[in-house]
């Protein structure tokens, strides 16, 4: 726990080389599990939030897992001939490419690491047991820098190593948020579209539903837009469109334009 939270009291720490290799390892995927439960919980915090603000949010959000799409058979044989690889990508391939984006500050990190072991004289094992323990926080305090210049060298390094690490496993926790909106996202799309939907979505009451009532529904309901977006761009419509005929044309825009030279007349009068 003590490691977990990279509080590190430093009256215990590894000391054969057996366990330091372990303490690499333990501490790099131990943080990022961490990282990964700090962006469930955060997201947790978020969507309760989120319900507590407005009964319609808290409608939409329920309605992101509703039925509103017939699936296509042609969509289902297209998945199915699609090769797994690129149908599913999984967690890890997306946290092996953030760290390969990432690849060359990673190894910045461990050179400067090494560099200060070399210079304090340790092995290469606890030069990156240094590095391991030093970027994630925990800073047992079994190994620091001793010399005048590795010291000063790591003013520099500290903060760099461990705003590098930070960048990574926010990284991390992003991509599984990401991953789980996006499958939410996939799963919304592909249900079936119910009645209740259909009522939903007929603003006008005309019993049918047009293309703008279904682009209002289907974004509100992903979140993409809240719906006082929505009645406010509606409303914006409605002053533009002068005329009343549902469309905006040049003639909208004179009307507007006679309108106002009205009023700038009426007013010097």
């Amino acid at each position: 726990v003590v490691t977990f939270t990279t509080i590190g009291y430093g009256d215990l720490s590894p000391s054969t080389t057996p366990g330091k290799v372990f303490a690499i390892v333990f501490s790099l995927f131990g943080v990022a599990i961490v990282g990964v439960a700090l962006g469930i919980v955060g997201e947790m915090v978020v969507k309760a939030q989120e319900e507590a603000a407005s009964k319609l949010k808290e409608e939409g959000k329920k309605r992101m897992m509703a039925m509103i799409k017939n699936r296509r058979e042609k969509a289902k044989d297209s998945d199915a001939i699609r090769p797994n690889n690129e149908q599913e990508k999984t967690l890890w391939d997306d946290v092996f490419g953030l760290i390969k984006a990432d690849g060359a500050l990673l190894v910045l990190i461990v050179l400067c690491a090494i560099g200060i072991g070399h210079l304090e004289g340790w092995p290469l094992i606890d030069s990156l047991y240094y590095c391991a323990i030093t970027t994630t926080t925990i800073g047992y305090g079994d190994l620091s820098p001793q010399g005048e210049g590795t010291r000063l060298f790591a003013v520099v390094f500290l903060p760099l190593a461990v705003v590098v690490l930070t960048k990574v496993l926010g990284g991390v926790a992003s991509l599984y948020i990401d991953r789980k909106t996006r499958k939410a996202e996939k799963e919304f799309l592909n249900r079936e579209l119910t009645l209740a939907d259909l009522v939903a979505m007929d603003e006008d009451g005309d019993g049918s539903v047009h293309m703008g009532e279904f682009l209002s529904f289907m974004l509100v309901a992903m979140q993409k837009v809240s719906a006082e977006d929505i009645q406010e761009l509606n409303e914006l419509f409605r002053s533009l469109d002068a005329d009343g005929g549902g469309t905006l044309q040049k003639e909208d825009l004179m009307i507007l334009a006679q309108r106002k030279s009205n009023e700038s007349l009426g007013e010097l009068a």
